[in-house]
């Protein structure tokens, strides 16, 4: 009877030793190594030599790596163009945004705006509706301004790390929709 042999292609057995050592470094507690090239003078410390596009293409594939990756200076969100500045307008894009039935959102609690038309008429008894409370800025008010922008930069951020992070696990939007639910309590 003979022996078994397994054959193994040589560049994969390297890969898989770069990765092996990339891994031991990364996950060390001595260090948080949050780009490519932190990691890669890591590497050299070790004297290991690695070139950047090999510790980035290993950052990008680790879980840990993506939560923490800074967000895209534009985060794409699903918005409804708007072609006029009339209340039925604000109405309808609210409609549409609230009303999808295959995405359904929850209606918000306050809405804070300028004290522009476009806010009154159809667009407060719709919000009226659906008992949403409507706080008016006051003229130049640019910190209160400043608040909604500021708050609408962080959402977007955090939505966006939890969305990269659950989309590494799984592509279902499904869980992905229960994961956004469940961590902004919607």
């Amino acid at each position: 009877m003979s022996q078994p042999q397994i054959l193994i292609d040589p560049s994969e057995a390297q890969r898989i030793e770069k990765n092996i050592i990339l891994r031991g470094i990364y996950y060390r507690p001595t260090g948080y190594h949050s780009n490519p090239k932190s990691l890669r003078d890591a590497c050299k410390k070790e004297g290991h030599q690695f070139c950047l596009s090999e510790c980035k293409d290993f950052l990008e594939n680790q879980q840990s790596h993506q939560i923490y990756m800074p967000p895209p200076k534009h985060i794409p969100r699903a918005s409804v163009p708007l072609t006029l500045k009339k209340s039925s307008e604000v109405a309808k894009a609210f409609k549409r945004k609230y009303g999808d039935r295959n995405n359904p959102l929850t209606w918000p609690k306050l809405l804070q705006c300028d004290n522009r038309r476009e806010w009154m008429g159809e667009t407060s008894r719709l919000m009226q509706e659906h008992n949403v409370t409507i706080r008016v800025i006051g003229p130049y008010s640019h910190r209160g301004n400043g608040m909604v922008e500021r708050f609408n930069k962080t959402e977007g951020e955090m939505l966006y790390k939890i969305q990269y992070a659950v989309e590494s696990i799984s592509s279902d939007p499904r869980l992905i929709r229960t994961c956004f639910t469940e961590t902004l309590n919607f």
